[in-house]
């Protein structure tokens, strides 16, 4: 599409306004835009994947071979080249679209597959969450402590309740530095990526988070519980990446860090370790007044290291705050206590959406300043599961249970001609053209000849292009004729 055709202020509506297309290749259950959103890839029942072209609604690539039960979630890489696929076969496939889609590695688990999520600005590692089971955080570039292939972490649960708290839902934070779940007990866990020590965690709700999904800028979560409540909730700074290095600090000074030569030598200096009190009181009954004199300095030491601890206390509360989740807004539907399949939010993070559950086939979309009710997208006649927003554009795509349709709502823009050229004028009714007087005069021939023979010496480059950096363009496949009766396209 043409930028320079449309116009600049169909280009600023922040969302849709009605339903315009419908895409359809075997019976979809999940889809996912790239992140420059020039694809969509759409996870089939049977096993397998459709990668559509935004542009032409075309199927590019179809995925075969890999799954044998319907996929459960999907994931792009950051340069679009690679496919993460989770689905009940407990299996998880890493796929290579430079290749036509071949299989790069295969992951076997003992579980269903939730969910699985590529980490920001890398291919080669990911985190998933399995079934009645631990989450697991797997490398590629690194080799297994069992002699495997691969580093795989178990995200366990917070050890101080001893309990058996399984992630439903996990993302990163936009670094990368974080894992974020979302755990059946309404909790929200936040580990250190490689790390299976769960760093903080905050109860969000008392039902179990079944879907989250974050910002586009990484300040924001929408998730989506058991409860029929969808909640917009603020990330901590400290996952922004730039309060690291502070915390870090702070940690350091009140003798966190888990280098125990360090907590030793504060200890030390504080007579606290290795039987130094035992020590001080016997030197000060030898010496006699010293005794005392020791006494009185041992007493001052002792207030300061009260001192100390009291400022240790608020260091901690200072973490606390710091890693403190907020919940702004609580989206529910009052009156028909709706309970809702699936959320996403707008790339500008001003608006939530969240596809309703059985009777009501209708797509809820709030505000996230007042957290007012918008507009409700009527759908079609069945249940909407899964829906997504376009990274970039003021599109919304959203499968259907029944027919595995892909239903999209777009916002219609009109081309904008008079781009073609400077003096091009549109005109509402046809006008009286008054041409000049010497507009169809015959000029000199010695002149027109002179001006040809000075245009042909000049070079046209009709061959090179404007160079693209980092952008990725998937092979089109043209074996998909056997599959003509599974596409179509409204």
């Amino acid at each position: 599409m043409n930028l320079s055709l449309l116009d600049p202020f169909a280009l600023a509506q922040e969302y849709p306004e009605s339903q315009s297309i419908t895409v359809r290749y075997g019976h979809s259950g999940c889809i996912k835009f790239n992140p420059t959103g020039d694809y969509l890839a759409s996870g089939l029942q049977d096993g397998s994947i459709a990668i559509f072209d935004i542009d032409t609604n075309g199927v590019l690539l179809v995925l075969r071979g890999g799954h044998s039960r319907s996929i459960q979630s999907l994931s792009w890489s950051h340069d679009s080249r690679y496919l993460l696929s989770g689905s009940q076969d407990w299996k998880c496939i890493v796929w290579d679209l430079a290749t036509s889609g071949q299989k790069k590695r295969v992951f076997n688990f003992e579980t269903p597959v939730w969910m699985a999520m590529f980490q920001p600005f890398t291919s080669d590692k990911f985190v998933v969450s399995l079934f009645e089971d631990y989450s697991r955080y797997i490398d590629m570039s690194a080799p297994g402590d069992n002699g495997s292939k691969y580093r795989e972490v178990k995200l366990g649960s917070d050890p101080e309740n001893g309990k058996a708290e399984y992630a439903l839902s996990c993302t990163f934070n936009r670094t990368g530095e974080y894992i974020i779940l979302g755990t059946s007990k309404g909790n929200l866990h936040v580990l250190r990526t490689g790390h299976s020590k769960v760093v903080s965690s905050t109860r969000i709700s008392s039902a179990n988070i079944k879907n989250m999904v974050i910002s586009t800028n990484g300040k924001c979560l929408v998730l989506n519980s058991s409860d029929r409540v969808v909640r917009f909730v603020t990330i901590p700074e400290i996952l922004f990446g730039k309060h690291q290095e502070l915390s870090d600090e702070r940690r350091k000074a009140n003798g966190y860090e888990d280098n125990k030569e360090l907590v030793d030598e504060k200890y030390k200096e504080n007579g606290q370790i290795n039987g130094g009190d035992v020590a001080d009181d016997n030197k000060s009954s030898q010496n006699g007044d010293d005794g005392s004199a020791e006494k009185d300095q041992k007493s001052t030491d002792k207030k300061s290291d009260a001192e100390k601890s009291g400022d240790d206390n608020e260091s901690d509360e200072e973490d606390d705050d710091l890693w403190k989740f907020e919940v702004v807004h609580k989206f529910q539907d009052v009156v028909n206590k709706l309970q809702w399949n699936s959320v996403a939010i707008s790339p500008n993070t001003e608006y939530v959406l969240a596809s309703t559950y059985e009777a009501a086939h209708d797509i809820y979309m709030w505000e996230t300043s007042m957290g007012s009710l918008v507009k409700i997208y009527e759908g079609p006649k069945e249940e909407l599961v899964d829906v997504e927003w376009h990274p970039t554009r003021s599109v919304i795509a959203a499968t259907g249970l029944d027919s595995g349709r892909i239903y999209v709502w777009t916002s219609i823009t009109p081309q904008r001609w008079s781009a073609l050229a400077p003096d091009f004028i549109e005109v509402e009714q046809n006008v009286d053209y008054q041409e000049r007087e010497d507009e169809f005069d015959v000029e000199d021939e010695n002149e027109q000849n002179q001006r040809l023979l000075e245009d042909e010496d000049q070079e046209v480059d009709i061959v090179s292009g404007d160079p693209v950096k980092n952008v990725f363009s998937i092979p089109v496949s043209l074996d998909l004729d056997e599959d003509e009766d599974d596409f179509s396209s409204d």
